[in-house]
């Protein structure tokens, strides 16, 4: 068992994640096939379902390294009992942007984000690493981007995908075909995950998507096979973040 050294790009196979409480209906299932879950605490400046997204009030930097919001105490003791250290960034308010802080997604050396809406400490470790920024408009990076693997992305946003182009192999899908309670449609990027370095989980049967068979082929174009949790539709629960790897 070992810590990634990838936030979204587990070495192996994934043993225990990192979820908000969207995924406690998927619990058993995920046991299933031997992944258990931390966590993280309700957001309590953000409302209705949004308040239970991982996405939200953390992000992982990469090297057993997460940047969490303040009010996390008790995940932040939890992850550094697994020997992952945690740091703080400043506080969440209600409402987009401020609510975004922390949805950001880093791949190795680059950072992809808004600059004006992601945390500061987010952009200072960035800068610090000398990571690439790939600057888009869409706060809402993470929930909007799936990792496949360290040269391409599915996104259903498309100045992300423009914004990525150049860097990135890069599958646009349509938005609107992901559930998420309360909201009139969630992400993409929330409602998925890479398990193993062959394997993208999806939560809810990704063939219900409308763009199914040109994700199908865009993933095992590189090497990936897709998997679905559940039956019913693809739902956005705040992504998942690989914590432990067999």
């Amino acid at each position: 068992m070992h810590i990634p050294a990838e936030p979204y790009l587990p070495d192996g196979q994934v043993h225990t994640i990192l979820a908000g409480d969207g995924l406690r209906d998927y619990e058993t299932a995920l046991k299933m096939i031997g992944i258990s879950i931390i966590y993280s605490e309700k957001a309590k400046a953000v409302a209705g379902a949004l308040a239970s997204h991982a996405d939200l009030v953390a992000f992982p930097a990469g090297n057993g390294r997460f940047v969490l919001v303040p009010e996390q105490e008790a995940l932040a003791k939890t992850l550094c009992k697994l020997g992952i250290h945690c740091s703080f960034g400043s506080a969440l308010l209600n409402g987009y942007p401020q609510e975004a802080k922390y949805n950001a997604v880093k791949i190795g050396k680059t950072l992809i984000c808004n600059p004006k809406t992601v945390d500061s400490s987010i952009f200072c470790l960035a800068k610090e690493e000398d990571c690439a920024i790939i600057s888009c408009r869409q706060g809402y990076t993470k929930c909007s981007v799936c990792v496949v693997n360290d040269n391409a992305l599915l996104t259903d946003d498309p100045g992300i995908a423009n914004a990525v182009h150049p860097f990135f192999d890069v599958l646009l899908v349509q938005k609107g075909r992901v559930r998420l309670s309360g909201y009139p449609y969630g992400f993409i990027g929330g409602c998925c995950g890479l398990i193993a370095p062959d394997t993208l989980l999806f939560v809810g049967d990704y063939k219900q998507h409308e763009d199914a068979e040109r994700i199908f082929s865009f993933l095992r174009n590189h090497g990936i096979y897709p998997e679905s949790l559940s039956s019913g539709p693809l739902t956005d629960i705040g992504s998942f973040m690989p914590v432990i790897v067999k």
